[in-house]
């Protein structure tokens, strides 16, 4: 870890941002793939479950002192708000259309077919100009 706080800030943020799309993506497949079988209050309660079992250690690390709040309410309404963004979330990606693959649509087919479609388009073009 010592390593990573050695390099240039802009070098640490480029890690973070490309961590955190990579995370984004790994959830986006698991959502989509966990839509099949649960419900997404479900995934979203195994989420919870998960990061508390995560988080729970570095709570009891720190002490209740770095757990206590002034401001009790807002943070149980940002949580309220942060989960209902997660639900919204994931239902548009589990509703997402799954993309239709079909074999005529493989670049290799399509760069073929245009280059025979640009190939005597460019053809015919200087067949009139000589004329």
């Amino acid at each position: 870890m010592a390593g990573v706080r050695a390099l240039p800030p802009v070098i640490r943020a480029v890690l973070w941002m490309t961590m955190t799309l990579a995370m984004f993506a790994l959830m986006m497949v698991a959502v989509r793939e966990l839509a099949r079988v649960m419900s997404t209050f479900e995934i979203l309660a195994f989420r919870s479950f998960v990061a508390l079992i995560i988080l729970l250690p570095v709570a009891v690390h720190l002490g209740r002192a770095a757990c206590a709040t002034r401001r009790l309410r807002f943070h149980i309404t940002r949580n309220a708000v942060h989960f209902a963004a997660q639900y919204g979330w994931m239902v548009g990606i589990a509703l997402l259309p799954r993309p239709k693959l079909q074999r005529s649509s493989s670049p290799r087919r399509r760069g073929r077919h245009c280059l025979r479609r640009c190939s005597s388009a460019s053809a015919s073009a200087v067949i009139a100009r000589s004329r």
